[in-house]
């Protein structure tokens, strides 16, 4: 789990990264399947939250209005 009060990266496992555009709440798990993110906006103010993981781009919709800053889960098969 790792919390990103700015924009950031964190290298996890043997030459994995996780970076991000802006502040966001991340759990990361690999397994067999790919790699499981679950991903939520403490500020409650973006629709979509741009990741890099383990060298794949990824866009994440995020939910907003009355649903804004919930977490959302995503799995990138990528391993």
């Amino acid at each position: 789990r790792a919390v990103f009060y700015k924009p950031g990266r964190l290298e996890w496992g043997t030459g994995k990264v996780l970076e991000t555009e802006a502040p966001c709440i991340v759990t990361l798990v690999s397994s067999p399947q790919g790699i499981r993110l679950h991903v939520a906006d403490p500020t409650q103010t973006l629709r979509e939250l741009h990741l890099a993981v383990a060298g794949s781009a990824v866009c994440v919709k995020l939910p907003t209005d009355g649903e804004a800053g919930k977490t959302v889960e995503v799995t990138l098969h990528i391993y």
